[in-house]
């Protein structure tokens, strides 16, 4: 078991900029074009849910696998990760952001948490719950919209400050654009996570406790090529979880990986420590299911810190994982069910600095025995001047088999 090595190559710089604020310059995405290229996005707005909306990320492309990176042309076609069967791509969900409503203030809430008050849905009429599904005809890469069905038993209505609240689509897009969609059989399957209620409760005093009040992981089934989702399970936090302090969200930020043996693994964050050097308070978590997501394991400690954690399993059977605040950490395993990992390696950054990164990775594969790591650090310095920047980098992931 674990019978590999893993080597991180240098990093390559995609982007730099001024240290602006939270949001600029961090939480990249990493996907192929239709021309074989590679192509990276990264957020330049506040990480606000008032920001959301409109375009507000830099992009740059890599022919080189990932070497060296330039701006992207006019026409950048990303190739969707799943294909239908009527032969087009799923993209995702269509985008919908935070809005201001005034019908809200008609409506009592149920309950408040956090500074957030909470509605059964099914109970604001004026809401409009409609989702539109993004499909991409692979050839021409024109995209058509397709109106989508969500069976979402017991969906909360969270409603922010002034009057601002989220629509559907949007919890089904928490993941973002390009998340992860499994297929097992003749079925999709999504994550994504929001606050909302408990799914299985047969009543409503039963579907509102203190763990349904922080954020749940949803996974749902779609057995007509998108068109309907169903959500299937909820992953809450129980008493061994949930923490009265701030900085914990409940479980959030999933992605799921099929493994060799068909089990399906999923990591989760559980929150982030306001202290960004106060680690072990908010741990990733692993859980896994043997029967296609209907259900699973009491989820396990991952390790001590972890954001947006992300899993790949390549072609030569080596499962990868990357996750961190307030260390960047890469994790492997070649067990074909996912249970036993090797220890962690840490990913070195600029040393000696507060504030390192946001610690949001992704992955791309590059091949069977490698992938490509993005991500960010806000004090790299600059080639030129020599000035620490906020810097969007790449590295390239090998494994090699011993």
């Amino acid at each position: 078991m674990n019978d590999f090595r893993i080597e991180i190559g240098k990093p390559s710089v995609i982007a730099q900029g001024e240290n602006t604020g939270w949001g600029n310059y961090q939480f990249p995405d990493i996907h192929y074009t239709k021309s074989g290229s590679i192509y990276v996005t990264w957020a330049m707005r506040p990480d606000d849910v008032n920001f959301y909306g409109g375009k507000s990320f830099g992009e740059a492309v890599s022919e080189d696998l990932g070497v060296t990176w330039k701006e992207p042309p006019q026409s950048c076609e990303v190739i969707p990760n799943t294909l239908l069967k009527n032969g087009k791509a799923f993209k995702g969900f269509k985008k919908e952001f935070a809005f201001k409503s005034d019908y809200i203030a008609l409506h009592t809430p149920l309950v408040e948490h956090k500074g957030v008050k909470y509605h059964f849905a099914e109970d604001i009429k004026e809401f409009d719950d409609k989702v539109f599904g993004v499909e991409v005809d692979t050839e021409t890469g024109e995209e058509s919209l397709f109106e989508v069905k969500i069976n979402w038993n017991n969906l909360a209505l969270i409603e922010y400050p002034d009057n601002r609240i989220l629509p559907t689509a949007y919890m089904m897009a928490a993941c973002g654009e390009y998340a992860k969609v499994l297929r097992i059989g003749d079925a999709l399957y999504f994550a994504t996570y929001h606050r909302s209620f408990d799914i299985h409760a047969k009543t409503r005093e039963s579907a509102v406790n203190k763990y349904t009040l922080e954020s749940s992981v949803f996974v749902f089934r779609s057995v007509d090529e998108a068109r309907t989702w169903d959500c299937i399970s909820q992953i809450t936090v129980s008493d061994d979880e949930y923490r009265e302090e701030d900085g914990f969200e409940g479980f959030d930020e999933p992605l799921m990986e099929i493994m060799a043996d068909g089990s399906v693994v999923m990591l989760m964050r559980s929150g982030a420590p306001k202290n960004p050097f106060d680690p072990d308070r908010f741990p990733c978590y692993i859980t896994r299911s043997t029967d296609a997501c209907r259900t699973w394991s009491k989820p396990e400690k991952f390790d001590s810190v972890g954001v947006l954690p992300q899993i790949l399993r390549l072609g030569c059977g080596v499962t990868l994982a990357t996750y961190g605040r307030p260390r960047l950490f890469l994790r492997a395993t070649d067990d074909p069910s996912g249970r036993e990992w090797a220890e962690h390696i840490e990913i070195e950054l600029v040393p000696n600095s507060h504030d390192r990164s946001c610690y949001y990775t992704r992955l791309l594969p590059i091949d069977d025995h490698s992938a490509l790591l993005v991500h960010s650090d806000f004090n790299y310095p600059d080639k030129v001047s020599g000035k620490p920047k906020k810097t969007v980098l790449a590295r390239r992931i090998t494994v090699i088999k011993e």
